[in-house]
């Protein structure tokens, strides 16, 4: 596999077929001044996450993050290496990993994710829609 050098510090993989994750990249777009992130949309028809070394599954279920020397963080560790790169939410991202607290953006995240289509209110008579984007993720 060749590799490639990053020109952003940060490849952030989010679910662009959610809507609700997609108004929070938006916001997270407006705040990147320094261009820190590089935003990739996992619901787009051409993303496949074997060209980013990526699992499938794993990237369908979880927001992934990529850094510049290859590591990759899932959940709420990515989303903390979000929040380190914009403006005002480092102290978010040092509070959440505080005892207790961390348990808890853990499990929020975890009950978000899995349902991020039903928070969308993507829902009717009792069936959450599903895109071919987002198995498993309903």
């Amino acid at each position: 596999m060749q590799m490639t050098k990053l020109t952003h510090p940060i490849e952030v993989f989010y679910d662009g077929g959610c809507s609700i994750c997609d108004r929070e990249v938006q916001m997270w777009r407006r705040l990147d001044r320094r261009q820190r992130l590089r935003l990739i949309d996992i619901a787009s028809p051409d993303f496949a996450a074997a060209d980013h070394g990526l699992d499938e599954d794993a990237v369908q279920q979880f927001m992934h993050v990529k850094t510049s020397d290859g590591r990759v963080f899932v959940g709420v560790d990515a989303l903390r290496w979000v929040w380190r790169e914009l403006p005002g939410f480092s102290v978010v991202a040092h509070l959440s990993c505080l005892p207790g607290i961390d348990q808890l953006v853990r499990a929020a995240y975890q009950a978000f994710a899995r349902n991020r289509y039903r928070f969308a209110r993507r829902c009717a008579d009792g069936a959450c829609e599903r895109t071919s984007a987002a198995p498993g993720a309903g």
